[in-house]
């Protein structure tokens, strides 16, 4: 998992496929409706937190999923404000 901060509210997270396999995600099947879903975005938040500090779980946000030629997927997670 790479992690890039484009500013304080934006966050760039790049999963390689082996992180999409470790995270039981697939690109084409992703559903936030979906609780194994959900599940996997909040592991992915929260790991995101302890290595960078970027606090997701403090603020609504708005997650954008992008699948790379790899089989993996970029990630780009903005906090929109207060819940």
């Amino acid at each position: 998992m790479e992690l890039i901060m484009i500013n304080e509210n934006k966050l760039k997270i790049t999963l390689s496929v082996c992180d999409m396999k470790q995270y039981c995600l697939d690109c084409s099947t992703i559903d936030y409706d979906n609780t194994e879903t959900r599940r996997a975005f909040w592991s992915i938040l929260d790991e995101v937190k302890h290595q960078t500090g970027f606090d997701a779980a403090s603020q609504k946000v708005f997650i954008q999923l992008y699948p790379s030629k790899e089989g993996g997927c970029e990630m780009y997670v903005t906090k929109l404000g207060e819940k």
